[in-house]
């Protein structure tokens, strides 16, 4: 066999150097390797070669610049061993190719592990249960965070139940074992993990019926043996004194005049944090002062209708003034992050995600009615709040409770409640809001 010692042929130089032609043309090196030029001026390394009295080229060689021309000869010199021990070069490419395509389908076929599992089962899941996206992708981010490094790189048929138990006790209590799951805060999370175990049993359950699993180790145990529930607390609500201070201290600015807007309608609508998140400058009726919160945004997949306080009015319209509607149509627009891409940042464009979950109650947080050491009031404390406040303000609980959106279960007289407590509530939602200014500027 020729060597490579003596004048060589090609350099990388000279091969940079190949112009395209109007033929494709070829760059001889040693021992019949050489650089394949293309009319539209790739260059691909060939080597030509005769094996059980055939001709044959070797393509696979790769492409220059990428392999230069002294890789191209080292992997010319492998494959003239092969050749010499009466291999030929392209029929073993095929036969490991073929091999690795084999273990690749037995590994699908029962060695499979358990992130495709988990992917297959949200997909099935989400559809069946009927979702919301808003749910579908709380969950696809809890197993991302916490099963797809971890258990998800592993075998189904090799998780065991301790592989499961110690997860769920990492993610409750976050005690030092959380650094293999790429957790870093301090604090347990005992909620995340008893939600975490539902989604567990239930792509467990997925596998043993399509028999990519023989058992589910997560019914193995019962959830309070891992996790240990901290003792329930209801939402805080106000009293006059204590709302009175939310309300001057939210006056008195710090933050996002965006976010503190978003806070005082919190206050007068008394809705959900999702249910104001996610509104849209199209369900605003300004003529007729209300707002049409549609049923799929409901937490009884229920339409709701709120009457708009003059004061609830005043400040959509400055909230305008600051965020301009868009195409996306968003209230409050996200305005953190790459992806944000809000009016308020970006000189226009369009925002395509709302106001992150935890916004308001952050800013409740800053204010110093969240959080340790404090009073304990979130958002949802605004409906108990308003609950307690308007009962004593002498409004009936039935106008009360159609403005909390809960629902009357007989159909005939749900559709009357309807149209006789919107009066009701129109007024009552007003005196509402003339309630609050006077604590604001009284107590």
């Amino acid at each position: 066999m020729k060597t490579d010692k003596g004048n060589k042929q090609l350099t990388d130089a000279l091969v940079a150097g190949f112009k395209p032609g109007p033929k494709p043309r070829k760059y001889g090196d040693y021992n019949r390797l050489y650089i394949h030029v293309s009319t539209a001026g790739s260059k691909v390394w060939k080597w030509a070669y005769t094996f059980d009295g055939k001709e044959r080229v070797y393509n696979d060689i790769g492409a220059f610049p990428a392999v230069t021309v002294e890789q191209a000869r080292t992997r010319r010199q492998e494959l003239e061993k092969l050749l010499a021990d009466g291999v030929d070069p392209i029929e073993y490419d095929r036969a490991k190719a073929a091999a690795a395509q084999q273990k690749l389908l037995e590994q699908q076929e029962g060695h499979g592990t358990l992130w495709p599992v988990v992917q297959e089962w949200l997909v099935l899941t989400a559809k069946k249960k009927k979702w919301s996206d808003y749910y579908r992708l709380q969950a696809e981010r809890f197993l991302t965070k916490y099963v797809r490094d971890g258990l998800g790189s592993m075998p189904v048929h090799e998780i065991e139940v301790d592989h499961v138990y110690k997860l769920l006790t990492s993610v409750a209590s976050r005690d030092g074992a959380n650094e293999d799951i790429g957790e870093v805060k301090a604090d347990g999370a005992p909620h995340i993990a008893i939600r975490l175990r539902g989604h567990l049993a239930g792509v467990f359950q997925h596998a043993v019926l399509t028999k990519q699993a023989k058992f589910n180790p997560v019914t193995a145990f019962k959830s309070g043996a891992a996790i240990t529930r901290p003792p329930t607390r209801n939402n805080v609500a106000l009293d006059p004194p204590d709302l009175a201070v939310l309300l001057r201290r939210i006056d008195a600015g710090g933050g996002s005049r965006m976010t503190r807007i978003g806070l005082l309608l919190i206050l007068l609508t008394f809705v959900r944090t999702v249910e104001l998140r996610k509104a849209t400058w199209s369900e605003f009726d300004f003529d007729n002062a209300v707002w049409h919160i549609p049923a799929g945004r409901m937490k009884m997949r229920k339409p709701h209708t709120v009457p708009l306080s003059q004061q609830a009015i005043a400040l959509l319209r400055e909230l305008r003034g600051i965020c301009p509607p868009t195409k996306s149509g968003w209230l409050f627009p996200n305005t953190k992050g790459d992806k944000a891409k809000a009016v308020v940042k970006s000189g226009g464009k369009i925002a395509d995600t709302c106001m992150d979950a935890n916004t308001f109650n952050r800013a409740l947080a800053r204010l110093g009615f969240a959080g340790k050491d404090s009073l304990g009031f979130t958002c949802h404390g605004a409906r108990g709040t308003a609950n307690s406040l308007l009962s004593e303000m002498g409004f009936s609980d039935k106008a009360i409770d159609r403005q909390l959106a809960h629902q009357e279960r007989n159909a005939v007289r749900r559709a009357y409640d309807r149209s006789k407590h919107l009066r009701d509530r129109t007024d009552m939602m007003q005196r509402w809001a003339d309630a609050l200014d006077e604590l604001r500027e009284n107590t």
